[in-house]
Parts: structure tokens; C-alpha cells; sequence
């Protein structure tokens, strides 16, 4: 995406609430399809996920 071109989703208050009364599971399924989306519309590729949990927790060096 250019630098210039940026996507803005408003929620209302309501939306909010209803999210944070959301199981963390929902919200995070919620949050992926979400990511697909914007990816999709973008052209942005995927991030490269850690191979397992425990990489994500690795210091970077």
C-alpha cells in the first residue's frame, strides 16, 4: 500500500462493547479475518509466523 492511502474503520461505542464482551478466542478469530480482509483489499502479504509458540518468546538477536 502507498504511504499516501490509508484504511480507517470507525466503530461505534456500541461495536466496542460488544468486542470486549467477546471470548479472547472470538475476538482473536474475529481480529484474523479482519487482518485477511485488509490484506486482501492492500495486495500486503502475510507476516511470517514463529514455527511454534515458543519462538515467539525467543529474545531476537
Amino acid at each position: 500500500m502507498s504511504p499516501d492511502r490509508r484504511i480507517v474503520q470507525l466503530f461505534s461505542q456500541e461495536k466496542l462493547d460488544e468486542f470486549r464482551s467477546m471470548p479472547a478466542k472470538a475476538r482473536l478469530q474475529w481480529l484474523a479475518q479482519a487482518n485477511a480482509l485488509i490484506r486482501r483489499v492492500s495486495g500486503a502479504k502475510p507476516r511470517e509466523r514463529p514455527d511454534s509458540p515458543g519462538d515467539a518468546q525467543r529474545p531476537l538477536r
